[in-house]
């Protein structure tokens, strides 16, 4: 049996790529069915990804609680091994 589309929203983006050219995208929600099983497909450019119809709202909840800072996890790392070294250190010292 074949997936059937039950309802269907597009969404238009705009952006502009490296060379300075606007382009534009549509991003394609779907609610779907195959089989009994219900999920939501989302599509956009050459990719798409289906979810099941009982995680929409934690994936939902995920998507709006991303953080879009960046972190210094690598300088924390650096700085672990930095305290690791200086106490190595004062235990040579004794």
């Amino acid at each position: 049996m074949t997936s059937e589309v039950i309802d269907k929203v597009s969404i238009k983006d705009t952006y502009e790529n490296k060379a300075g050219a606007k382009k534009t995208r549509t991003i394609t929600v779907r609610s779907m069915v195959n089989d009994g099983s219900e999920f939501i497909n989302i599509h956009c450019g050459r990719g798409s990804v289906n979810l099941p119809k009982d995680k929409a709202s934690k994936v939902g909840k995920a998507l709006t609680g991303l953080s879009w800072k960046k972190t210094a996890k690598k300088d924390s790392k650096i700085a672990d091994l930095e305290k690791q070294l200086a106490d190595l250190k004062k235990q040579l010292k004794k």
